[in-house]
């Protein structure tokens, strides 16, 4: 889960209960499986919510959570939002309340529902991750039609330094420090490629994403 992360606390769900799931670490490919926990509070993308009264998002193709559409989970349940905590200085949701459909267990989603990735708070490790996109915001700064104000097409967001949480599988083989000189390479589902920077270790873990990946629920 990602720099805009929400925290969402299963309404539905015992505390106590600690679910160990046995998934696959690619879709298509045969590269074997990991161990992820599912438990009473999971971390969401902010992408993925949207909190409108009707619940009707202007963009069709919205696919993510809203007062009027539920979402799958993946490798799991039926997500369904009862509430939202906000944020009374910004308006923005700081907590989910939602429930889990426990019999969509194992079931084909149904027809126009989304698939969201998530990470349970149980089951997460902080990191600090460093989002490098485009240095500039168009192909040819240096073309002859653009080189008289090429600084200009500099891309602002070419980094944005975030926190995140990933999952604790991530730390097998070694961990994420940079100690012994190897460079660990990760797939992010959804979000792309990215390797351990130089400065990362075990206790404060930092990636870097290489490149992104098209979004696509």
């Amino acid at each position: 889960s990602f720099p805009t992360r929400r925290s969402s606390d299963l309404d539905n769900w015992d505390a106590a209960n600690v679910e160990v799931k046995s998934v696959a670490y690619h879709p298509k490919k045969p590269l074997g499986e990991r161990d992820m926990s599912f438990g009473k509070v999971i971390y969401i993308e902010r992408a993925d919510v949207f909190l409108g009264e009707d619940g009707t998002h202007s963009d069709a193709h919205f696919r993510g959570l809203t007062r009027a559409k539920h979402v799958r989970l993946l490798w799991s349940y039926d997500l369904h939002l009862v509430s939202a905590t906000l944020d009374e200085a910004t308006g923005e949701p700081t907590e989910l309340h939602c429930t889990v459909d426990v019999e969509s267990a194992g079931t084909r989603p149904k027809k126009g529902t989304g698939t969201i990735h998530w990470v349970a708070d149980c089951n997460a490790v902080d990191v600090t991750l460093n989002l490098y996109d485009n240095l500039f915001t168009v192909d040819e700064p240096l073309s002859d039609e653009n080189k008289a104000e090429w600084l200009s097409f500099l891309n602002p967001k070419s980094l944005v330094v975030a926190n995140g949480k990933v999952e604790a599988s991530v730390l097998a083989d070694g961990g994420l420090g940079f100690e012994d000189g190897e460079q660990k390479h990760f797939q992010f589902t959804r979000r792309g490629y990215f390797c351990v920077d130089k400065a990362s270790t075990s206790a404060h873990p930092v990636l870097n994403r290489t490149t992104t990946l098209r979004d696509s629920r």
